[in-house]
């Protein structure tokens, strides 16, 4: 597992809208310039904060940006 891969990841959605916008339509393309296991992937990818958080500790502030949004994306 690469914790610091992931912590990267998501403290860089926090900071930088853009990259947001690649993550929501590209997931899988812009994640695969990381060294990150299947597992961290589907967490970033789904938005997991459950695993993410039981894997790399509590997500506050800009480290729960992404999953958020991703979460919000979701239509049921």
């Amino acid at each position: 597992m690469c914790e610091k891969a992931v912590l990267q990841i998501l403290q860089r959605a926090g900071h930088d809208i853009r990259f947001i916008g690649q993550l929501t339509d590209e997931t899988s393309k812009t994640l695969k310039g990381y060294d990150l296991t299947l597992e961290e992937t589907g967490a970033l990818m789904s938005g997991d904060i459950r695993w993410l958080e039981a894997h790399v500790g509590k997500l506050n502030g800009v480290l729960s940006t992404w999953p958020n949004c991703r979460l919000q994306q979701e239509h049921y």
